[in-house]
């Protein structure tokens, strides 16, 4: 299904479109200038190959990386490796051609993990790399980069862990005063418009009311609660262009213990409107198209 936004409204009714899916080639990307809806279809601007198990990451049309488990390559060329461990993750500075390719290494049972952290622009390093431990127990965090400062976010425990770009540590934060440490719990980190905002969650309980809350970030790197929604876990959130944020997430607005798919509304404005609506099932992905909310399913998008 798909949501239009019209603030002048209450509610925000479905709006079907009839789409149809293709399954994409795995070794070539094309990429599309604009879409065209018309008889004479869409075509690609330009595609280029990458390696078999290579993951893209999509840039600008003039830098085209990917990268899988050891090895990142530009333009189909490899311009960075690990030797120990393998590439868990690279993700783009949101202000300059940097990126930052984090990769993991995993010792015996029971000791400590080690995540690395390298700087890479054009074909080079630009910082010196740096570690963080993460105990056994933990997880791996969440990594958001946001005004020159990394952030670990820590779902178990709830907290966040705050550093330069060069490795020092600056603090360890926590979303609530007391949330008792858990496996299951989720932080969900977004940027927009120059803020970060996070979804945590206070408990674990599958049957919690009002469970998730959004924070925002303040100069202070403490985060301060904006509203608390009636759902279990978050799993998806997605901020509109005008300001909504769109969240899929379980729900038990009846108090059982089998939580059912939510889609939730959020006006960031100041507006107290909180809508909320069952779904039928849980989609994969959400992400606005001209303040237009799309769902992605495992067999359609709607």
């Amino acid at each position: 299904m798909s949501y239009n936004h019209n603030p002048s409204k209450s509610e925000i009714p479905p709006v079907k479109y009839p789409i149809k899916s293709y399954r994409p080639n795995g070794f070539i990307f094309l990429i599309l200038s604009t879409f065209i809806y018309s008889q004479n279809g869409v075509f690609p601007e330009q595609s280029f190959s990458i390696q078999e198990s290579a993951t893209f990451l999509p840039i600008n049309h003039s830098i085209k990386l990917s990268y899988d488990h050891t090895t990142l390559y530009k333009d189909g060329d490899a311009i960075y490796n690990v030797s120990t461990g393998r590439i868990s993750r690279v993700i783009p500075s949101p202000d300059s051609d940097e990126v930052f390719v984090i990769s993991i290494t995993v010792h015996k049972e029971k000791e400590p993990a080690i995540l690395n952290f390298q700087a890479i622009s054009g074909m080079e390093k630009t910082k010196p790399s740096w570690q963080i431990k993460v105990p056994y127990d933990m997880g791996f965090p969440d990594i958001v980069i946001h005004d020159d400062h990394v952030f670990f976010l820590w779902s178990g425990s709830q907290t966040y862990s705050v550093f330069t770009m060069n490795g020092k540590m600056v603090g360890q934060y926590s979303l609530f005063d007391e949330s008792p440490w858990n496996m299951e719990k989720v932080i969900i980190g977004m940027v927009h418009n120059d803020q970060l905002f996070f979804l945590g969650m206070q408990t674990a309980r599958l049957n919690s009311r009002r469970n998730v809350t959004l924070f925002q970030l303040e100069p202070s790197l403490e985060s301060n609660p904006l509203v608390s929604f009636d759902l279990v876990q978050p799993y998806f959130a997605s901020f509109s262009q005008n300001n909504i944020l769109a969240i899929v997430g379980s729900g038990s607005l009846s108090g059982s213990v089998d939580p059912v798919p939510y889609l939730t509304f959020y006006d960031l404005t100041g507006s107290e409107n909180v809508i909320t609506t069952p779904l039928g099932k849980m989609p994969r992905k959400i992400h606005w198209i001209n303040n237009q909310l799309t769902l992605a399913f495992k067999d359609r998008v709607a």
